[in-house]
């Protein structure tokens, strides 16, 4: 009896396409953490701005009820922003609210309760 070393053709194939399947399969998750790695970053960056706008209106001496709007431009990305106060039922409180968007993405929405001295 001949004893034969090696594998068959069919073996080979059966094994490059599960490898190639294996392949295709782990391509295809690499481009979705990119994909998420971005969403990540840009929430993480609109979030910032959004506190830094909060942050930088309560710092004002001044108070006005009128919304503000505008862009900033952080790093490779361009926000748009706006804040708006809301009465509150509690007199001599209000709520400030802040939204930061860029296309693509979904905002991310701050708020904050000041009261107002008069």
């Amino acid at each position: 009896m001949i004893k034969q070393d090696g594998f068959t053709l069919i073996e080979v194939l059966v094994a490059l396409a599960i490898a190639v399947t294996a392949l295709m399969a782990m391509t295809g998750r690499l481009g979705a953490s990119s994909d998420i790695q971005h969403a990540l970053l840009a929430h993480a960056l609109m979030t910032e701005t959004a506190q830094d706008l909060i942050e930088a209106e309560h710092l004002t001496a001044g108070f006005s009820m009128h919304e503000k709007s505008g862009v900033r431009d952080v790093g490779n990305y361009s926000f748009n922003w706006r804040i708006w106060m809301e009465k509150t039922s509690i007199d001599g409180f209000v709520r400030q609210n802040v939204e930061v968007a860029t296309e693509g993405d979904e905002p991310v929405r701050l708020f904050l309760y000041r009261h107002i001295s008069r």
